[in-house]
């Protein structure tokens, strides 16, 4: 193609607020589900660039049309968005840092044994206290001398 017959291709397809690429885009995208309207114009910006793409490496040779060429494209950068969008969401830091090992990644100050230790710890001192209201005074306060490290024969 020539110059002239790119600029021509671009103007069908971006005129009118891009009207024929959003007429090809559109069934595309209700067939993926769940899009909001950010990632409509994410979207249309991403089949914006795939025409431009496609105006650029279309050859006229190949036994497809430019429409069947360009929707191939669009439906392929699709799914490529809608997988890296996808895995933003299940990944625990939505990116990877190239210089930092895995091992880097998972260093933290937070420790699971010490939160566990303290629920455990808060669940048995609310049966402490409903266990001691249902003793005499007399037995509270062995029970509390006993837990303050007393033996049988101090108390």
């Amino acid at each position: 193609m020539n110059k002239t017959e790119k600029e021509q291709i671009l103007e069908i397809y971006c005129e009118n607020e891009m009207r024929r690429l959003k007429q090809m885009c559109y069934p595309k995208i209700q067939r993926i589900g769940g899009i909001s309207q950010m990632d409509y114009d994410d979207l249309y910006s991403i089949a914006l660039e795939a025409l431009r793409d496609s105006v650029e490496r279309y050859d006229e040779g190949q036994d497809c049309q430019f429409e069947q060429y360009l929707s191939g494209n669009i439906n392929r950068r699709f799914v490529n968005y809608i997988r890296n969008r996808n895995r933003k969401k299940y990944t625990m830091w939505g990116y990877r840092e190239e210089d930092m090992e895995a091992v880097e990644q998972l260093a933290s100050d937070f420790d699971m044994e010490e939160v566990v230790i303290e629920r455990v710890d808060a669940l048995a001192d609310e049966r402490i206290l409903l266990y001691m209201k249902r003793l005499s005074r007399k037995q509270r306060q062995v029970v509390t001398l006993m837990m303050d490290g007393y033996g049988e024969k101090e108390i």
